[in-house]
């Protein structure tokens, strides 16, 4: 079953710039804050691997 959805219209291209702003979020802050969890979450894993690897 196909379920078609209507495109987003959106009344200017920085209305979620702007909604964010007003509710006090950063959008740039949090996507430092995502590329920084990710980054620890690949560092993590990686760390995990080799002790992993260094058991006898």
């Amino acid at each position: 079953m196909l379920i078609a959805i209507p495109p987003l219209k959106w009344d200017s291209p920085n209305l979620l710039r702007e909604s964010d702003i007003v509710a006090g979020v950063d959008p740039e802050a949090a996507a430092n804050d995502i590329v920084l969890e990710l980054i620890i979450a690949l560092v993590s894993v990686y760390a995990w691997g080799v002790g992993v690897a260094l058991l006898p």
